[in-house]
């Protein structure tokens, strides 16, 4: 095995800001499987807005992500949050017809907690504020 050029092996600053994107193509998962958000194209607007980027940078990150991290750990991080948005659907309509627990409330809070505007925020601020490299011209 060789050491990855890129730097992502360890804990670094490329790895950081891969698992930041990650973080908010989870959010998008879970705002669309939650009905929280109609769209994914809208969701993704909305990070785009959030991480300074355009919504096509933003769309490409799950594939970028897939090589980076690697695709099958991109695609169960997605899966997860697609099928937690899912059940949070499921408890909000249980609590609609009241039906739900305690228990499931706290967990629709949690959920709701993890994947809310604010959470996005802060990971956009993470991601922000890492250092880039600077691109000499001519190099």
């Amino acid at each position: 095995m060789t050491r990855s050029a890129r730097g992502l092996a360890a804990k670094g600053k490329g790895r950081t800001a891969w698992q930041l994107r990650l973080s908010a193509l989870r959010w998008v998962e879970f705002q669309v499987a939650a009905q929280k958000i109609k769209r994914k194209t809208e969701a993704y607007e909305f990070v785009a807005t959030e991480f300074g980027r355009t919504s096509q940078v933003v769309q490409e990150w799950r594939v970028e992500a897939a090589t980076a991290l690697g695709s099958a750990y991109v695609c169960e991080a997605l899966d997860r949050s697609r099928h937690l948005g899912e059940r949070a659907a499921a408890i909000k309509r249980e609590v609609a017809g009241g039906t739900a627990n305690d228990n499931d409330r706290d967990y629709l809070l949690f959920l709701e907690t993890t994947y809310s505007e604010n959470s996005l925020k802060r990971w956009a601020k993470s991601f922000k504020a890492l250092p880039r490299k600077k691109r000499g011209i001519g190099k």
